[in-house]
């Protein structure tokens, strides 16, 4: 009879458990750097519609300041959080001057009108800060200035300091973008 000898033995356990423990360790490296892939573009892009909507309220309220009286506000930047989104709205003033005061409202984040002109959600997980809390709300004076406002009424706006040096924070995981008003 002709007896076959081979002299493959195949992986011992040890050699097994070194490459097993090798690729765990460069998992556990890439992994961070995986979560820098996904975070930062989501950053990016919540900055570029935020900076969108910054704009749109801040020409909103250059064009329409001069049917508004000095104390009012032209629009508003609104930022409503529900299940873990982050959702940015812009909203007009209703009404100008001469008409009946009871149809002239002041931009509300509260409510749901047909004074919104721009929406945008943007990113699971994607916060907006301004003085390290989270932004709900800021009114837009008839000469570009932003106010921020203490609730989400655009009428707290007025007792309020105008935002300037102080930049928005978009952020979320480890990376983040500053936003500073120009």
């Amino acid at each position: 009879m002709l007896e076959i000898t081979s002299n493959h033995r195949g992986f011992s356990l040890i050699e097994l458990l070194i490459t097993v423990a090798l690729i765990a360790f460069i998992a556990m490296i890439a992994l961070p750097m995986t979560a820098a892939w996904i975070d930062g573009p989501d950053v990016t892009r919540s900055a570029t519609q935020f900076q969108q909507a910054l704009a749109k309220a801040k020409n909103i309220a250059i064009r329409e300041g001069a049917t508004l009286e000095a104390d009012e506000h032209a629009a508003a930047v609104c930022a409503a959080t529900t299940d873990n989104v982050v959702t940015i709205t812009v909203k007009k003033r209703k009404g100008v001057v001469g008409d009946d005061p009871a149809t002239r409202t002041v931009p509300d984040c509260d409510t749901d009108d047909d004074n919104e002109v721009f929406s945008a959600a943007l990113p699971g997980s994607v916060t907006v800060k301004l003085n390290a809390a989270d932004f709900s709300c800021a009114c837009f004076a008839a000469n570009g200035a932003v106010f921020n406002s203490a609730g989400t009424v655009c009428s707290s706006c007025s007792s309020q300091a105008v935002i300037s040096a102080n930049p928005f924070i978009i952020s979320k995981g480890g990376e983040s973008e500053e936003i500073a008003l120009y």
